[in-house]
């Protein structure tokens, strides 16, 4: 969880310092394991060599996605008893609205919601 963490937090303004990219030994630690792919460009004008650096970070969304599953915030899985045909289900952190069109949706699919449907 804490490379997670270091990942779904991740600042880039810590990548640069003077508002030019930093060089991976400079990076912070939390940033440098964020990071998911380094490419170095090196250029040669007159003599002299400049290095610029692009850095690829890791996905700030998955990583608050994983977190949010671990944490049990999340759930997009339905968990259902094909044996038990009287399954409740709770839609108590649902809105009314979103609890009407879930109750439409159900009936589209000609399943009874409550007892008097039945």
């Amino acid at each position: 969880m804490l490379e997670e963490k270091r990942i779904a937090f991740a600042d880039i303004r810590h990548l640069f310092k003077d508002f030019v990219l930093v060089a991976p030994s400079e990076l912070p630690e939390d940033i440098a394991r964020a990071v998911n792919g380094i490419e170095i460009i090196e250029t040669e004008v007159d003599g002299v060599v400049t290095t610029k650096y692009k850095y690829k970070l890791s996905d700030k969304g998955k990583s608050l996605e994983r977190i949010s599953r671990h944490l049990g915030l999340y759930n997009d899985k339905l968990k259902v008893d094909s044996n038990n045909t009287n399954t409740s289900l709770d839609f108590s952190h649902l809105t009314i609205e979103q609890l009407e069109e879930k109750a439409d949706f159900l009936r589209k699919l000609g399943l009874k919601i409550n007892k008097e449907e039945e």
